[in-house]
């Protein structure tokens, strides 16, 4: 396994966590939208969840667990297992650097927005 054929997760776990994004994303959003002023705690709120969406759709997007990356570990649909090739654990982790990373961007990105709303 090397490249874009690495993964660390099986269609299942990708499918819950595009969920989780979904469910993170409609939350922040409905929140923001119930007609009243968007205090500071509820723009907090909202960037959290936006943030955990990104992290969340990130994953699935690449297949990757990021925690699971960290921790040497894959969940392919039959439970953790440990990742036993030293190579494709580097690229996981390497991976999962990369989609706290975007989700980081994505997380400033939205807390500039809140504050400039």
């Amino acid at each position: 396994m090397t490249g874009h054929a690495v993964s660390n997760l099986g269609p299942r776990q990708q499918l819950l966590r595009w969920v989780q994004a979904l469910a993170a994303a409609a939350t922040a959003f409905a929140l923001l939208g119930v007609g009243v002023e968007p205090g500071a705690w509820l723009r907090a709120v909202a960037v959290v969840l936006v943030t955990l969406a990104a992290f969340c759709g990130l994953q699935a997007g690449h297949r990757t667990c990021a925690i699971l990356a960290f921790a040497g570990q894959q969940n392919l649909d039959a439970g953790r297992r440990p990742v036993l090739d030293r190579s494709v654990r580097v690229t996981l982790r390497s991976r999962a650097w990369n989609i706290v990373w975007q989700a980081l961007g994505v997380g400033a990105a939205a807390t500039a927005c809140a504050v400039l709303v």
